[in-house]
């Protein structure tokens, strides 16, 4: 079995609501299924500049990457393990 020492999901976008669409949790849940070979999960994104952040209650922007990385500790990934990459805006960045 091969193992790696990164996974890295890219993100792809967030919705208004502050949830991830289809398309970004169909690739954390592909990443999940290297759990048990994976050293380091890495989620990129913080959010586009074509459109304004999401903004939380407490008025911070709402990053994909954090709430990617939300999506696999609430899968068993332990949190040493997800490393959230906060400051792209798209995929070059």
């Amino acid at each position: 079995m091969k193992t790696f020492d990164a996974v890295i999901i890219l993100g792809g976008g967030i919705r208004k609501n502050g949830t991830l669409p289809i398309w970004v949790r169909r690739r954390v849940r592909k990443a999940l299924e290297y759990k048990n070979n994976t050293r380091y999960f890495i989620t990129a994104s913080a959010y586009t500049t074509n459109k304004a952040p999401v903004i939380n209650k407490l008025g911070f922007p709402v990053n994909e990457s954090v709430k990617m990385g939300e999506m696999l500790a609430k899968s068993g990934i332990d949190s040493s393990k997800i490393l959230t990459e906060r400051w792209s805006h798209d995929t070059i960045g």
